[in-house]
């Protein structure tokens, strides 16, 4: 999807490429600050790419980037034209995923194009309508709003990590198992995934603060300069949650070690129990006639004798051992 955001009239939405041209400033020197304008491109491909390139007059670097995805956030500036690429986590099925929304920004306007962040762009949009006062401080002001609802999807993002890590800290004490592994690993995939994205971003928005090309006005670099803060403070909570998750882990290696000493110390017990009565059985099974007087009563009472007395004074002599 593509939205425009601009200095001119209301909220507008649309679906098609003819319907966003009406939305820009015609020329842009008439421009005033009346309201915001957008406009919503709901599919994109190469002829959107063209179209883009043509009628915005955007770098075709930066608009080739727009049909392939992945990229790392960064920023770049161009002539007339700021370009920012941002990734916003989204909490699927207990697993985080990121999404990528890529900002063109000039003295007039904003437009964004975004393949699964609609979700998003509808919650700025809500926002950037009900503030009526924001309307006036420009297109700048409205990216402001993106990142920092870029900002909020990580902050979710580490709720939701930690909620899991108690989860997983709790069942790895309790009842250890190949799901707990598995969860564990997972939550670390998530945590790389945000580091992957988060630290680029944070160097991305501090280049864009430190522009004197004139995009962002003075009055909204405190703005973005408190995202930048927010994204410190994800960096770090992202390496605190990663260290957490390893402890997690080295937690559920030792515990399932403990658990397979308690067996093969069971399972040893169990042998050390068997032993002697398999050594009287094989002693006394044997054929030597002259050896072992088969017919005499009191050999075969000691035998018997043998075959209980010796597990069971086993057993006694392990309990006081604690090993039982």
């Amino acid at each position: 999807s593509c939205s425009l955001y601009s200095l001119s009239g209301r909220f507008h939405r649309c679906l098609h490429r003819v319907s966003i041209q009406h939305l820009l400033p015609k020329p842009v020197s008439t421009v005033h600050t009346g309201g915001l304008s957008a406009g919503l491109l709901e599919s994109f491909g190469a002829e959107d790419q063209e179209w883009l390139a043509r009628r915005f007059k955007f770098h075709p670097l930066a608009v080739a980037d727009l049909l392939q995805p992945n990229f790392r956030p960064r920023f770049e500036e161009y002539e007339g034209h700021l370009f920012l690429i941002a990734h916003w986590i989204k909490i699927e099925q207990r697993e985080l995923t990121a999404h990528e929304i890529e900002c063109f920004l000039t003295q007039e306007y904003l437009v964004t194009v975004h393949g699964s962040a609609d979700a998003l762009v509808e919650r700025v949009r809500k926002t950037v309508e009900g503030d009526n006062a924001g309307l006036t401080r420009g297109a700048d002001r409205v990216l402001y709003l993106i990142l920092d609802a870029v900002a909020d999807s990580f902050f979710d993002a580490t709720d939701f990590v930690d909620d899991r890590i108690d989860d997983l800290e709790a069942g790895v004490l309790d009842a250890p198992d190949r799901g707990t592994l598995d969860q564990i690993f997972g939550l670390r995939r998530g945590l790389a995934l945000m580091r992957r994205y988060s630290s680029p971003l944070r160097d991305a928005i501090n280049a864009l603060m430190g522009h004197e090309g004139g995009y962002v006005h003075r009055g909204n670099a405190i703005y973005f300069r408190d995202v930048h803060n927010l994204m410190v403070t994800v960096h770090e909570m992202v390496d605190n949650q990663r260290d957490l998750t390893t402890g997690v882990l080295d937690v559920y290696l030792s515990s399932t070690s403990n658990r397979l000493n308690d067996v093969v110390k069971r399972l040893t017990i169990v042998a050390n129990i068997f032993l002697p009565i398999s050594f009287v059985a094989g002693f006394f099974g044997t054929n030597f006639v002259s050896l072992i007087p088969y017919d005499n009563t009191v050999v075969f009472v000691v035998f018997l004798a043998t075959l209980v007395l010796a597990p069971v004074g086993m057993l006694i002599w392990f309990w006081r051992l604690g090993w039982l």
